[in-house]
């Protein structure tokens, strides 16, 4: 969840909220969905260890189901699409829900697309504001969010395991809503 959320960094889950889109959120997915990556968990669950959940602490150990941390982009019923762009010379992907343009601080680019002008705009990006401030992401064809179920992507889109690869997520697997401020 970089540059949102930093590995080690520690905060209080709510799990009492409602989840509403653009939450950061904090659900699991057991170990036995056919969800062979086994680094789609937050960078380290050190990150999660000292968090309580329902009054009690989620341990490391084998048992315990990955733990992921996401951004919620869709809920039931919402098309989402990672859909790509041409602005400016420029090959970029935005996120689209329900066929609207959502407004995000991450600048993606297309990776399947990469020209001479794309690559040297994301070296601009790379230059003033570090290597979060371009990400290199495929676009996505639409997809329709399962009635109970949401959409998560990571903040670090080029390097995130979410929605795109194991599909929605049940509202029963969520444990709550990070307090991000």
């Amino acid at each position: 969840m970089l540059p949102t959320l930093s590995s080690g960094q520690q905060k209080y889950v709510n799990t009492a909220k409602k989840i509403r889109l653009n939450d950061v959120v904090v659900f699991y997915k057991n170990n036995d969905d056919n969800d062979s990556t086994k680094t789609a968990y937050f960078s380290g669950r050190e990150y999660l260890r000292c968090m309580p959940f329902f009054g009690k602490y989620i341990e490391k150990n084998p048992e315990t189901p990955d733990i992921y941390v996401k951004r919620v982009v869709g809920k039931e019923g919402d098309v989402i699409e990672l859909k790509a762009v041409k602005e400016n010379g420029i090959n970029f992907v935005f996120l689209y829900r329900n066929g609207q343009k959502i407004q995000e601080n991450i600048v993606m680019l297309n990776l399947d697309d990469i020209d001479q002008t794309t690559a040297e705009y994301g070296q601009k990006l790379r230059d003033e504001y570090g290597d979060e401030g371009v990400q290199l992401v495929r676009p996505t064809a639409p997809f329709t969010v399962p009635s109970g179920c949401f959409y998560v992507l990571g903040d670090n889109r080029d390097g995130s395991t979410d929605s795109r690869n194991f599909g929605a997520v049940s509202k029963d697997y969520f444990l709550g809503v990070v307090n991000v401020k």
